[in-house]
């Protein structure tokens, strides 16, 4: 005895036909999950046929078999039998309709699981997801995970999920806010269980429109949606306290974008205001291509090349920029040039192991992420997540690490 199970998005037949004996008919009178007992014989042959409730059945004399057509006789067992397939098509079907169909057996325990992975099968997610279960898929939107921060923070973002059961789907902007726009439709229409964003386009209204859960990290996009980050305010008090502390009395911040949502620039601020020092900022945006960029931080820094003796970068790979800049005017450093980045990835600790840098903590940022959307994911209702409620962010300590260029 084995059960046919099938979900249907509207109201649909479903018929087992059995070659020389009736049909068996299921007529699903709305949208849902439809189930009806079976028996089937030994080294018989079946064909399983989707169609309208309302259409005419197929023609009986057609030689064409349907889809789904399976011969039993090639298991030694046919109480270890199940199938499964999701789109069908053919004579007499009306709409074109696609379907999830599975037929099996579910005692002894253990059996459908067995034919499952004999058959290969890989469920449908969105059929999944049109029933209203978990797709067990999170959404992850960042700038690019070729930047080495990024990229680092997505493989910890996987490794975090995958303890919860969960895969991710990685989507990179790459600094665009219409891609991040379609990234948005894209993970709501395949009814991802929650979004992760570290994307650093501004000023993009449709995330209040997402009802599911949502955890930014680096991000404020509204006081309402969970933000972990670094503590970026103390990162730059520290760098900018230590480039003091070595004798420097004109250091440059170069960094992204100017203001007052820029903490690491509040915490460089900050610090020159207590010593009575004229901060001198320089910016190249985030989202320059990379065959501009070190032209840009070059002109940048050649501006004010006869003023500063030190400089603060708010990620590594401007403090490297800075670092080949100086070595190209014959500048040495740290003698002549003190350089700190900002962000301490393990590909460029690598690359550059004398680099002086503030380390974010990004395993625990991704780790703090997820655990912060899954306990957002265990209290959605049928609605979505409700978000009315402000939330303070979530910092994380960093750590200075001091190195050969400062």
């Amino acid at each position: 005895s084995m059960t046919i199970e099938v979900w249907a998005p509207r109201a649909a037949r479903v018929r087992l036909r059995r070659p020389g004996r009736d049909d068996v008919e299921l007529t699903a009178t709305d949208a849902g999950w439809w189930r009806a007992p079976l028996t089937l014989a030994p080294g018989a042959e079946y064909g399983f046929v989707l169609g309208d409730a309302d259409a005419a059945r197929p023609d009986p004399r057609s030689r064409r078999q349907p889809r789904g057509v399976h011969d039993l006789s090639a298991w030694d067992d046919p109480a270890s039998f199940a199938w499964t397939d999701q789109s069908w098509t053919g004579r007499g079907l009306a709409g074109g309709l696609i379907y999830e169909l599975h037929i099996g057996t579910f005692t002894p325990e253990g059996t459908y699981a067995a034919a499952i992975e004999k058959l290969s099968y890989r469920p449908n997610q969105v059929a999944r997801a049109l029933h209203g279960k978990s797709t067990h898929t999170i959404g992850v939107i960042v700038p690019t995970v070729a930047l080495p921060f990024f990229g680092e923070l997505a493989a910890d973002l996987e490794d975090a999920l995958a303890e919860h059961g969960y895969r991710i789907l990685i989507c990179n902007s790459m600094g665009r806010a219409e891609r991040e726009r379609e990234y948005l439709d894209l993970l709501v229409s395949h009814r991802v269980d929650g979004i992760i964003s570290g994307a650093h386009n501004e000023n993009l209204s449709e995330h209040g429109t997402v009802r599911m859960p949502l955890v930014t990290i680096d991000r404020d996009l509204a006081p309402t949606v969970p933000n972990v980050r670094c503590d970026n305010e103390d990162g730059g008090r520290q760098a900018t306290a230590h480039l003091l502390e070595r004798g420097v009395r004109r250091p440059a911040l170069l960094t992204s974008r100017s203001g007052s949502h820029n903490r690491r620039e509040a915490g460089y601020r900050a610090v020159l205001e207590e010593a009575g020092i004229e901060p001198i900022v320089l910016t190249v945006d985030f989202h320059t291509p990379d065959a501009e960029r070190g032209g840009l931080i070059a002109q940048r820094l050649g501006s004010v090349a006869d003023v500063i003796d030190g400089v603060f970068a708010t990620d590594d790979l401007s403090a490297a920029a800075a670092i080949e800049w100086a070595h190209e005017r014959g500048r040495r450093v740290p003698e002549d040039l003190h350089v700190v980045g900002f962000d301490g990835t393990s590909a460029v600790r690598r690359a550059m192991p004398g680099l002086s840098t503030f380390q974010q903590p990004i395993e625990e940022i991704a780790r703090t992420a997820v655990r912060t959307l899954m306990e957002q994911v265990r209290a959605a209702g049928p609605g979505g997540a409700e978000r009315d409620v402000a939330v303070a962010p979530i910092e994380l300590p960093g750590r200075l690490l001091v190195g050969r260029t400062s």
